[in-house]
Parts: C-alpha cells; structure tokens; sequence
C-alpha cells in the first residue's frame, strides 16, 4: 500500500510539473534516483525531504538554465531576457522559473526593436512580458492559455503609474501575475465582460473572481506610456494581432486594423496585451 501511494504521489507531481513547466516532470524523473542516493544515509525525515526538495530545485534551476536554452534554439525558441536586458524583464521573475517565455526569434527582435523606440518616446520605459510560450514542441499547450504553442504569442503588462505622486512605474502591475488587474468600462462604453457573461461564457471574468481585492496593489494605468506602447506594436510589420478590450480601443483612441477582439471563448483582455507575430 505504502508503495503504491508513493506511485500516485510521483505521478501526481510528474503530471503537475509537466503541466506548468512542460519539462518539470521530466527533470524530476531524472533527478529522483540521485536524490535517493543522495539522502538514502539520513534517517531524520524531515531533514531528508528538506534535502531532496533542495536538491530537486536545484537541479532544476541548473538544467532550465544551462541545458534548456541551447536545445531549444534547435527547436527554433530562445528565452527572452531575463534580468541582463534594461528595457524588457519579465513582470514576475516565477514566467521565468516555469519556462513559459520561450519565443521565436522573430518575435524576440520585435520586441528588442519596440522596446527601444518606447525608450525613445519615453526614456526609461521597461517592458514587462508576462506567459510566452514553451521551449520545445510546436503545438504543445501552455495551459491555460488557448494560443500560446507555436512561439509567436506573447502578454504583455500595461504600464503603471503611482496614483499618489505620479512616478512612473517599472515591472509591476496591481496583481503578482499581471493577469485580473482589469481596468473598468465607464457607463457609457461597451460592457463587453458583461456582455459574455450573459452569453454563458463564465471564464471570462473567472481570474477577477479568484483573484482577492486586498491582494491588488494601488497602481494607476500610465496612458500616455500604454498607449504608445499599443500604437508601435501595432504599426511594427511583424505584429500579426492585438488583442485588448473593446472599450479600451475606443477610449484609447487606437483604432488599427491588427487590434482586435478575441472573442468571448477567452478572458479578459484590459489587464494586458496580447501579441501575435506571422
């Protein structure tokens, strides 16, 4: 019986892992006959599972750092920068951790190019991608994304500002993950989270519902900043489609053919950007 649990706990963490990491599940595999061996002298329990969670992670972080990145140029993927890049970080260093911003080359120097004319226009400016893609295989999900598998999309996070003072703002936004920081539709604009909602598309406000209000930051949207970030990836030749709400593409006045609606199948698109490359 005690074997068979430990069956069901290593598939369970396997399937876990895969899920959010594509290739978690894998490195635990491979790295949990080593961990035995490792702690197999220990006998203090604790101790021991303290010692192979460490030795686990840090595997993992040596294989997604050294390992995965050179295998997944092969398969036509490059992570984007992380820390070393002024003017694109990732929003949560933890897209980073799950493997989740792998891209296509393309669509890095799309952003490397937009980035520095945004530093143009406003000096400073850091854009901060949230979930990318995986890094190996064409098609695989990135869960729970409906389109985020062939290396060619991307979220983007608004920009912010401090309500108080006005500075302006860099990698941050009012939730951990960037994801349920809706901005609101005035009464007089196109409700349309409503308008799904009544057509019994239930996801689409579903990350709002979850997400605790005393958990949101107090950060107010930077316009000027967003707006100018929207327009030139909207006029960069490579940019496929936008997606953002459709209130927000008449108040911001962006009115560009590539910016488009998403459709009520998805969620909420007024807490970031979502970019298509051909």
């Amino acid at each position: 019986m005690i074997k068979l649990l430990r069956i069901v706990k290593s598939i369970i963490i396997f399937g876990v892992l895969t899920l959010f990491t594509q290739i978690g599940g894998l490195i635990y595999l491979l790295l949990k006959p080593i961990a035995g061996f490792i702690t197999r002298n220990i006998q203090h329990r604790r101790k021991k599972q303290s010692t192979k969670l460490a030795f686990y992670f840090a595997g993992y972080l040596l294989i997604i750092g050294l390992l995965v990145p050179p295998i997944a140029k092969k398969f036509g993927r490059e992570p984007l920068p992380v820390f070393g890049h002024q003017q694109i970080q990732p929003l949560n260093v933890w897209t980073c951790l799950l493997n989740r911003h792998y891209v296509r080359s393309t669509l890095r120097q799309t952003m490397v190019q937009v980035a520095k004319q945004l530093n143009q226009a406003h000096p400073g400016t850091v854009i901060a991608y949230m979930d990318a893609n995986f890094p190996f295989k064409k098609g695989y999900p990135l869960w729970p994304h409906l389109s985020h598998s062939d290396g060619k999309k991307i979220d983007i996070a608004f920009l912010y500002q401090d309500p108080k003072t006005g500075q302006k703002l860099s990698r941050t936004a009012r939730t951990l993950f960037g994801y349920a920081s809706y901005e609101t539709p005035k009464p007089h604009e196109y409700n349309i989270a409503r308008e799904c909602k009544k057509q019994g598309f239930r996801q689409y406000n579903l990350l709002g519902k979850l997400y605790p209000e005393w958990l949101k930051k107090r950060r107010k949207l930077d316009l000027a900043r967003t707006r100018t970030m929207v327009q030139l990836f909207a006029q960069h030749p490579q940019t496929q489609v936008l997606y953002i709400e459709p209130y927000l593409k008449q108040r911001w006045r962006v009115f560009y053919p590539k910016i488009r609606f998403h459709g009520c199948h998805s969620i909420r698109h007024d807490d970031h950007i979502h970019l298509g490359i051909w």
